[in-house]
């Protein structure tokens, strides 16, 4: 889990990530993530920036990604919508990922 920054020619963008590990063997809970972009976006209403919220899953050998709608802070938002996948493979191979 991680939260960044990035700034842009059209703003600021914070992305908090939702991460999980290869050895837990669960799944990203989005109902979890967007409480957590609600109550976000509501404590920094009061800035000019955008939330993308991230979702990173390790697999075997590589790392899925989702990016999910840039909201401007202070948006409600009532569900995440995928707008990006990506899929990044190592190679070579970590041997401890195999």
């Amino acid at each position: 889990d991680g939260f960044y920054h990035g700034h842009w020619d059209d703003g600021d963008v914070l992305y908090p990530v939702e991460a999980k590990a290869l050895t837990t063997g669960d799944d990203i809970n989005l109902v979890q993530m967007l409480g957590g972009i609600r109550t976000l976006s509501e404590n920094l209403a009061h800035f000019d920036i955008y939330v993308q919220p991230v979702a990173a899953r390790m697999v075997q050998n590589g790392i899925h990604f989702a990016f999910f709608q840039k909201i401007k802070a202070g948006e409600y938002v009532n569900e995440m919508k995928v707008c990006k996948r990506v899929c990044v493979i190592f190679n070579p191979q970590f041997e401890c990922w195999l």
